[in-house]
């Protein structure tokens, strides 16, 4: 017996691509620029106005450029061309016309070849009644769906179950027998064969034709007639947009940085950069006047890489940080690589003031660097190491093009999250995710405030700090997949047990873990090529603003399964515009699911960023720099945008926060009050700590912070 499931879902044309190219040297243009060409095929012509000589090539043999027949010309003339007839097509029933691309003149000529006469669903329901001519209707009354009665070929009004697939049985064999008119278009069929009712089928029979070019084929596929059951079940599916284009348009998206989406908008400007730019910049000189040259090229390394972010979200300012780069940081890198100190010392003099001029023709003078005094990353140990010719990085690999497979709506919204959910640093989006060069900034910090929260007793904050730092590990993780496995072997191996520690409030048994962890730390950076990279115990704190006062750990909760995002497909096909609006979507949508959403910063890498900018401008108030006051509340506001995008459940209390306690400090600042200030900023610090109880996070207390985080950055105006 066969059950029969007809299951319609969307419709339009689907083409297939295919590439020609051509070379031309002056301005032309060509009329007409594209040609409908029926399955016999045949010759047209294209008329070229043109200044100068022009070029015309094909790269697909079912095109051919009949004269010139040298393919080129000079000023105007005419190129005919002939089109070859579309091969009989006997083993695939889901077939579809084909796109060629003539590009005459430097300008492109598209001619697109339909298999036959062929009649949209849309014109074949046009005699059916409105309200009653959907694809998943059922016009007829007699339980067929318009859509199977428009891929069968079967009178949409007429109630009559005549003219569907039937099997026979002959000889031990079953054969399975579907008839579909030659014009019927943007429709996938499908025959799957299993041996149990209940179980979906899932083995997908290939149909081969038998008979008929027009106006009906009709296809076949046999399979044993056996002593057991055999169930066949047949599909009806409408396709539109294909994965070729569905790839072209998400690559795009991914390539071509807009703040209309959400992904796109959250991703660091050039304040977020520009911080471990600059703490980079101040672990290159103190590196450098340690003699350890192979940090210093690391540090400058990373602070390159961070300021391809920034060219990225900001292109405006891409040409000036590439300015910046080949006029200040190319002779450091050949100093560094040379280890020559007298000259680094200049470069690194000339580096200074080609920023701060930087900062004053971009409209923030008041941003003014200086030779730091201390490491701001203090946890890493500076001491003699040389470093390396620069190696050179091989050309990423060409794309492969997806199939030219026509999609339904689910297949449309599946390929988008695969996109979501795979590394590709082809694209600029997957390409300035944070590396583990960043990843291991705040990794390291986190790091050095778990062992000082331990050393206060403060193992609520110390337990919170393991966690932020095993969070941020996994964005390395999946953004820099090989080293995975590393990663995830050191954190069973040193972090699981620096997690029971806290849990236990066991001082001892964390000294021991703790020294531990910074054992295989350093043996991780020498496997990995990086052993000038070596941390040691922490001897002053990264984050002076938080305030360590003796807490307890929590039972660690089981994080619950994220929620998927729900799409919404429309009628009909998905059209081009159609997947690009469910690009659109899934990029203006959180969905941790996806793992490009799930790597964007959470509350805890943005309270970060968020804390140390609230210390700066505390100490350029006191010092009366009020507008780099002012730029540091602007900038901590807008990384507070990025934690209410990716946490929205947080949004209200963070712009509860922002109008209470904020708005007055800015009021103070723009008044220049510096009284006003500094009671506007105590209020606000009461807010934070207020607002961390509040959501179970007492722990995390704010303070006014007792020393300048980073002394590479000069406060008085």
């Amino acid at each position: 017996m066969a059950q029969l499931n007809f299951v319609p879902i969307v419709l339009t044309i689907a083409l297939l691509d295919v590439s020609l190219t051509v070379s031309s040297a002056y301005a032309q243009s060509i009329f007409p620029t594209n040609a409908d060409v029926l399955a016999p095929g045949g010759p047209g012509s294209v008329t070229v106005s043109a200044s100068g000589a022009w070029t015309a090539t094909s790269d697909d043999d079912w095109i051919q450029i009949v004269s010139p027949a040298s393919g080129s010309g000079t000023a105007n003339g005419t190129v005919s061309y002939n089109v070859n007839s579309l091969p009989d097509n006997t083993t695939n029933i889901n077939h579809y016309a084909r796109v060629g691309t003539l590009t005459i003149a430097g300008q492109n000529f598209t001619v697109v070849q339909h298999p036959g006469g062929q009649v949209i669903y849309d014109a074949w329901a046009s005699v059916l009644p409105a309200g009653a001519n959907g694809p998943e209707q059922d016009a007829s009354g007699t339980g067929i769906p318009n859509i199977v009665k428009y891929a069968l070929g079967l009178d949409p009004l007429k109630p009559s179950k005549g003219g569907l697939p039937g099997i026979a049985v002959t000889n031990g064999r079953a054969t399975f027998s579907l008839t579909k008119p030659s014009a019927v278009v943007g429709v996938r069929y499908t025959v799957h064969s299993t041996d149990q009712l209940s179980v979906p089928a899932s083995n997908i029979l290939a149909l081969t034709k038998i008979s008929g070019i027009s106006p009906a084929e009709t296809w076949q596929v046999s399979v044993p007639a056996t002593g057991g059951s055999e169930f066949l079940a047949s599909s009806v599916v409408q396709v539109g947009v294909t994965a070729r284009e569905v790839q072209k348009a998400i690559n795009a998206t991914l390539d071509t940085f807009t703040t209309n989406l959400s992904l796109w908008n959250i991703q660091p400007g050039l304040g977020t950069v520009m911080i471990e730019y600059g703490r980079r910049f101040a672990m290159m000189k103190k590196a450098a006047d340690a003699g350890d040259w192979g940090t210093a090229q690391y540090q400058l390394t990373e602070a390159t890489e961070i300021q391809e972010t920034g060219e990225t979200t900001r292109p405006a300012k891409a040409a000036l940080l590439k300015s910046f780069e080949h006029a200040y940081l190319d002779p450091l890198a050949q100093d560094i690589l040379a280890k020559d100190t007298i000259n680094f010392a200049t470069h690194f003099s000339d580096a200074i003031d080609g920023c701060n001029a930087c900062h004053k023709i971009t409209g923030h003078p008041y941003v003014s660097i200086q030779p730091p005094t201390n490491p701001p990353e203090a946890l890493l140990d500076l001491a003699a190491s040389n470093p390396i010719s620069p190696g050179t990085t091989p050309p990423p690999a060409a794309i492969t093009p997806a199939p030219d497979t026509p999609l339904t709506w689910p297949e449309v919204w599946q390929q988008i999250g695969d996109s979501l959910s795979t590394v590709d640093t082809r694209f600029a989006l997957w390409r300035i995710q944070p590396g583990l060069g960043t990843v291991m900034m705040e990794y390291g910090r986190r790091f050095e405030m778990m062992k000082l929260a331990a050393d206060a007793g403060d193992w609520g904050m110390a337990q919170y700090q393991l966690m932020e730092a095993i969070e941020i590990q996994e964005t390395g993780e999946t953004t820099r997949p090989a080293k995975r496995p590393l990663l995830k072997s050191f954190e069973h191996a040193y972090l699981d047990p620096l997690a029971e520690d806290i849990l236990a409030k066991n001082a001892n048994s964390f000294a021991t873990h703790f020294s531990d962890a910074i054992d295989g730390c350093n043996a991780c950076h020498k496997i990995t090529g990086h052993p000038y990279v070596s941390v040691r115990t922490p001897v002053t704190s990264p984050e002076p603003f938080l305030l360590l006062a003796p807490s307890n750990p929590v039972t660690p909760a089981t994080n619950a399964p994220f929620a998927p995002l729900t799409p919404a497909f429309g009628s009909g096909a998905p059209a081009l515009a159609d997947a690009q609006n469910l690009i659109s979507n899934r990029l203006s949508s959180v969905d941790r699911n996806m793992a490009l959403w799930n790597i964007q910063p959470g509350l805890g890498t943005v309270m970060q960023e968020y804390g140390f900018r609230f210390a700066l401008a505390w100490f350029a108030a006191e010092a009366g720099n009020w507008d780099m006051a002012a730029y540091q509340i602007t900038e901590a506001l807008e990384i507070q945008e990025t934690g209410e995008t990716t946490r929205p459940a947080n949004k209200p209390l963070l712009k509860n926060f922002e109008e209470t306690y904020v708005t007055p400090l800015t009021a103070a600042i723009a008044a220049k009050d510096k009284a006003g200030f500094e009671s506007a900023y105590s209020s606000a610090v009461g807010g934070c700590n207020a607002c961390h109880t509040g959501t179970r996070h007492a722990y995390a207390r704010f303070q006014i912070p007792p020393v300048m985080p980073a002394d590479y950055l000069k406060m008085t105006p």
